[in-house]
């Protein structure tokens, strides 16, 4: 299938599409602003929130007061005619949430609200003690059911008995009323988020069960100050990010394995809503991504009045404090335009490696400084060995810097050494900002015109010690320190190697210097742990902007039409850029001291040349490196045209369908610092641009065969030029009985190769190399003479590059059990054609060597036959086959003897394996239990889960959590990870007629540890797993107006 009407917008159509937008976009992120004082009120909605609101309904016939309650909390209400027939209703007056207003309204009246965990954005009337009865009748026919049942359907601004208007859910592109999942969702809701504590995104997400393996806590590399969702642990570019059911943009960062993914960070805490997390494939609806399921970010469009929110929290353990304003304005009133602005500013100050004991325990040497695993040879002051006679690299024993301790090296033989235990910080320092609006335009009834805009900066800060040098004149890049430097005093021996003789022993009528080759790096502990001149600095910043409009081209059909755009930038700034000319020339012309010296004895005269001072000054030692200055870029560009309608009917209802098409533009380039283009600086980098332009038809249908059988088939193309795929999807649901529903998904699902994927990706990487040149002979040989070197590592991508592709099976039950609310699902992912890498930079020398000879064309060694660049490629290789159960409880005791209600939620997934193959050769193993570190996936606990239980009474709000986190293996140590439970509790209070609310809480109330990896296993917990935090305390402050 061609979509030749696509294609045609070429690359320059595209850009001047998006500049246009972005104009555009811009006056429509000001618009908000412009309009706070003059705007009007959002457009109904049918969740049921708990935003204060001012009732006013006298007492009257309750029908009459049902249908005033829907009104003024803007929601949908359905409540069958011979329950409330003869009923009177108490009086609702003031500000109260709609749960509060509607109890005291059907007091004494033997009824009660059923507010539905699975049809939640609706509220249904009942009997005390009696389930719903009508809960077969669900889907696009609901409200037609309802009323023919003899119910009222009552939606907030209607006054119709049957008028409701239509929702567009999770899982599909048909937008539905009063309709029940057919594939499994797991929804988060607002107030749920804020009982447990969650200031962030990030917060909730890392105690979701059936989120597991996402970076939110990363000492080092690209992912700094990132985090993602990561759903069933199959990757972090195998969950589809929505916002509003839209896509959100791509990072301009990938992890080690090229996939990118939607940054979760960027987004103000104060807009959601709501989350729902489509567990199941979706690509046939959604699109690539989308192989694990959707995470979609719903917004609080029914908020109205402005709320402020500051947040505080602190962490006793390692001394991290975080501070957070919030804020959400909606509009109000009845004119054609809906308007909604929400902000968020965080701070947070970082934590390095020795500032948490357990890992002062684990891996630093607890006290013992030699004991440490952060320990490098490359020490400063370092490791001296005399130069052969050629003049090429050092020969004989190593001597440790004399003054090795005294200069704060570590002196472990045979080296002096450097700890790099607070090279990186655990916790980096933060500053956020955080902007979202949305907003609607009514021209008429049939007309409307929707925006959203956002921006996000997040300013990080880590600490920085000082990095190696390796481009030193000698074999292996080690520096040459000549015998005449006015500060070295070694002098060679006989036996071919070299003795000290120091600066109070000294004669230059007797000795003369030994040149030397320096095993270290060139700033030690005067510039470590957090004392360097400047630290490594990143700076992501975000903007995404869409628009669109919603028109109604008859009764039965209406058309969307809408263009995305998302900008992702990431900017490293970062000392330690060595100027291998300065460093090199400076050694050689004396200039710069690189021995103990000039931090032992830094007033020490020179007795060779009776001038040089032992220190260095801050202009000499500046001049041996620059700042190191390098950027990525990553765009996405969404065009889609969707009609969505009624075609025919079956038993159950009309067929509702959808279908659309869909252009998608993505690119990434990254520009590293020039001075590493040009080879002169620390090590050897390359530009990276690529881009893909995707064509998409899909189609969706939904068919209610009976009132109790509804079926959802969809299916979607997409052509990426080299490429492409077709992807079916057939759900169903079967409401069997009254209580009890059956439900059952299968489809196929992909992930295109990404950008990164398909474009030449470098890096500079440390590598350990099993061959060398032979000093005698000169001749490569397979032989450990413990080389040790900086190279260039190419990742090659290309277009032969076929997409990852998944089969994936869900069957599961909902049942409404005597008040509680039950489902439980199995699911089954069968995961294929995986893209990594062929070999690591590592493997690939290790296995050169296996039949003797160092030949591998894919190693390039420079002429003393060290390493210069390893050339590898993403390709096609593996699979995982993973299944497991996810299972959720929810039950509310309306009232008891003691509280006004107590709510239970139980929530938690088992993974039955995880079974990887990493080619097609390999053997099985099952990743589920596992850390997974010898693969590319990540940690993978059987099963985790969370248990919490709410009191309510009054304006009294006490909520606690349970969290269980199984233990699993280390397969890089063959060790154990032991399980861990965490208990969090909550406190909050309404005040003022609701419109302020305090809260105070503690997260991980017993202080539990993270789980060690092992002895002496870096870096001593599991980053993606535990949170390392210990416990936590806050206090939050939300007033509304």
């Amino acid at each position: 299938m061609q979509c030749t009407s696509w294609k045609s917008l070429d690359g320059s159509s595209l850009g001047r599409a998006r500049d246009n937008f972005i104009v555009f976009g811009f006056r429509l992120f000001l618009l908000p602003m412009l309009v706070l004082c003059s705007s009007t009120t959002l457009s109904a909605s049918e969740r049921v929130n708990e935003s204060v609101i001012d009732f006013h309904i006298p007492q009257q016939a309750l029908s009459s007061a049902l249908i005033e309650f829907a009104e003024q909390a803007d929601l949908t209400l359905i409540f069958p005619d011979q329950l409330v027939q003869g009923e009177w209703s108490k009086s609702v007056s003031g500000l109260s949430t709609p749960r509060r207003a509607i109890n005291e309204m059907l007091v004494g009246t033997g009824l009660e609200p059923d507010f539905s965990r699975h049809n939640f954005h609706t509220i249904k009337i009942l009997r005390e003690g009696e389930g719903m009865k009508s809960k077969n009748k669900i889907g696009l026919f609901g409200a037609f059911a309802a009323a023919f049942a003899g119910s009222t359907m009552v939606q907030g601004q209607e006054k119709s008995g049957a008028s409701i208007d239509e929702i567009l859910v999770t899982g599909s592109n048909i937008q539905r009323s009063g309709f029940e999942a057919i594939s499994p969702v797991q929804v988060m809701n607002r107030d749920e988020m804020l009982a447990e504590g969650a200031k962030t995104i990030t917060d909730f997400a890392i105690n979701l069960p059936v989120n597991v393996g996402s970076e939110f806590q990363t000492e080092s590399g690209s992912l700094i100050g990132t985090a993602q969702f990561n759903l069933r642990g199959l990757g972090l570019g195998s969950t589809l990010t929505l916002i509003n059911g839209r896509r959100g943009g791509i990072s301009a960062v990938a992890d080690g394995g090229g996939n990118q993914f939607f940054d979760i960070n960027q987004l103000p805490m104060s807009m959601i809503e709501r989350v729902d997390f489509l567990t199941d494939g979706a690509s046939a609806v959604y699109g690539s991504q989308a192989v694990a399921g959707v995470a979609n970010i719903v917004t609080r469009t029914n908020f109205e009045g402005f709320e402020f929110t500051v947040d505080t929290q602190s962490s006793g353990g390692p001394g991290i404090d975080q501070h957070q304003i919030g804020f959400a304005f909606g509009s109000s009133g009845d004119g054609a335009t809906k308007v909604n602005v929400y902000g968020g500013y965080t701070t947070r100050n970082r934590a390095d490696r020795s500032d948490f004991d357990f890992i002062n325990e684990r891996v630093l040497g607890n006290g013992d400084p030699t004991a440490s695993k952060t320990l490098s040879a490359f020490g400063s002051p370092g490791t001296y060995r005399a130069v052969n006679d050629l003049g090429t690299a050092g020969t004989g024993s190593n001597y440790p810097d004399p003054d090795c301790e005294a200069a704060g090296g570590i002196l472990k033989a045979p080296f002096c050494r450097f700890s790099f235990a607070d090279q990186v910080s655990v916790i980096p320092e933060e500053s956020r900002i955080q902007l979202f609006s949305e907003a609607t335009h009514e021209f008429n009834n049939n007309l409307t015109a929707f925006v959203e805009t956002s921006y996000s900066s997040n300013k990080i800060s880590r600490t920085l010690g000082p990095y190696l040098f390796k481009h030193g004149t000698l074999a292996s890049g080690r520096m040459f320190i000549p015998g005449d430097h006015p500060f070295n005093f070694f002098v060679n021996d006989s036996d071919g190697g070299i003795e000290y003789i120091g600066p109070s022993n000294w004669d230059n009528s007797i000795h003369q210097g030994a040149d030397l080759e320096l095993r270290g790096r060139p700033f030690g502990d005067e510039y470590n742990g957090g004392r360097g001149p400047a630290d490594l600095e990143i700076d992501l910043s975000y903007i995404r902007m869409l628009g669109g409009i919603t028109a109604d081209l008859s009764d039965q059909w209406s058309v969307e039409a809408s263009y995305m755009f998302a900008r992702s930038d990431r900017d490293q700034t970062r000392p330690f850029n060595y100027i291998a000319s300065v460093v090199n020339s400076s050694l050689l012309d004396g200039s710069w001291n690189p021995f103990g010296t000039r931090l032992a004895n830094p007033t020490l005269v020179s007795p060779k040349d009776g001038v040089s001072v032992a220190a260095n000054s801050d202009d000499v030692s500046d001049s041996l490196y620059t700042l190191n200055v390098n950027a990525s870029t990553a765009d996405q560009e969404v065009l889609e045209v969707k009609f969505v309608g009624e075609v025919g009917a079956l038993p159950g209802g009309s067929i509702g369908v959808a279908a659309g098409i869909q252009h998608r533009s993505e690119s990434f380039s990254y520009s590293p610092d020039p001075l590493d283009v040009s080879g002169l600086g620390n090590g050897k980098d390359a530009p990276i641009a690529g881009g893909q332009d995707v064509d998409a038809v899909f189609v969706e249908a939904m068919l209610p065969v009976s009132d109790s059988i509804e079926v959802q088939a969809a299916v979607r193309y997409e052509d990426y030029g080299t490429v492409d795929t077709t992807d079916p999807k057939l759900a169903i649901r079967w409401q069997a009985t009254e209580i009890f529903g059956v439900r059952g998904s299968w489809g196929t699902s992909f992930q295109a190769p990404s950008v990164r994927q398909m474009s030449v990706s470098s890096q500079s990487s440390i590598i350990d190399d099993p061959a060398s040149l032979n000093p005698v002979t000169g001749e490569l040989e397979c032989v450990n003479r413990d080389v040790t070197n900086i190279a260039i590592v190419t990742t090659q991508g290309g277009d032969s590059l076929k997409p990852q592709s998944a089969d994936s099976l869900t069957f599961g039950f909902v049942m409404d059990w005597k008040g509680a609310d039950i489902s439980l699902d199995y699911w089954s992912f069968d995961y294929d054609d995986l893209i990594t890498s062929d070999e690591g930079a590592q493997a690939i020398l290790q296995n050169d060597c296996n039949d003797g000879t160092a030949d591998d064309p894919r190693v390039s060694r420079r002429a003393d036959g060290t390493v210069a660049e390893i050339t590898s490629e993403f390709i096609n290789t593996g699979s995982v086959k993973t299944d497991g159960m996810d299972l959720s409880v929810a039950y509310t005791i309306d009232s008891s003897s003691y509280f006004d209600a107590i709510n239970f939620n139980l929530g938690a997934t088992y993974v039955n394996k995880f079974e990887v193959k990493t080619d097609s050769d390999s053997a099985k193993f099952d990743g589920a239990g596992s850390r997974n570190f010898t693969n590319q996936f990540r940690s993978m606990p059987k099963l985790r889960g969370n248990l919490g239980v709410t009191f309510e009474k009054g304006v009294h709000t006490l909520s606690t959590q349970l969290r269980y986190i199984d233990g699993y293996e280390n397969d890089q140590s063959d060790t154990q990870i032991d399980s861990l439970v965490t208990i969090d509790g909550q406190y909050s209070m309404r005040l003022f007629e609701d419109r302020t609310q305090f809260s105070m809480g503690v997260k991980n109330l017993l202080d539990e540890e993270p789980p060690t990896l092992g002895e002496n296993v870096r870096p001593g917990y599991d980053n993606v797993i535990h949170n390392v935090l210990g416990r936590t305390l806050y206090m939050s402050l939300t007033q509304s107006f």
